[in-house]
């Protein structure tokens, strides 16, 4: 049951990154959008492509774990960057907003460096052991989601207060 609802999870999420592309050519908030459902698609695909493969999904290709796990850290700044562009139409990625994209990009770092010099036996053998480098490195990544939503989230309710509060000034 459960590999049935990812693999709906990510086809409904696909037709809507197709259609919010399609719009995002003469809206960008919707292109923003686009990349936070492609996140979703990207990520649930992986899920289910483990859920279908058997229990050894990740067992035969354990790099997918890494790929998918560091995405997880990209959902909460790109949603935060469509809702910013929502409440102002001057909003604009620069690099200042490339802070944002430091815990994806550690842990994607990581997470290839451990594959490319031990290789995928060590993660075969390391990843589900208990008290391993590799299981808890992708404990960490599991509690940076958590702690992003909780920062993005009070970020969010923020910026809807001050938006709000300047429509009642005018």
């Amino acid at each position: 049951m459960e590999k049935t609802i990812h693999i709906l999870i990510s086809y409904t999420m696909f037709v809507l990154m197709l259609l919010l592309f399609h719009k995002g050519r003469k809206h960008p908030h919707s292109r923003l959008l686009a990349f936070y459902a492609l996140l979703e698609v990207v990520s649930n695909a992986i899920v289910s492509f483990n859920m279908s493969g058997g229990n050894d999904g990740f067992d035969r290709f354990p790099v997918m774990h890494f790929i998918y796990k560091p995405i997880f850290c990209l959902w909460v700044p790109m949603f935060y960057f469509y809702v910013r562009y929502c409440f102002s139409s001057n909003f604009r990625l620069t690099r200042k907003h490339l802070i944002h994209f430091v815990p994806f990009l550690s842990f994607l770092i990581l997470f290839f460096s451990i594959w490319i010099s031990k290789g995928s036996y060590y993660i075969w053998e390391n990843l589900y052991k208990k008290s391993s480098f590799l299981y808890n490195t992708t404990l960490a990544v599991d509690v940076m989601v958590k702690v992003q939503y909780l920062i993005y989230v009070s970020l969010m309710v923020r910026l809807l207060f001050v938006t709000e509060h300047k429509l009642k000034e005018n």
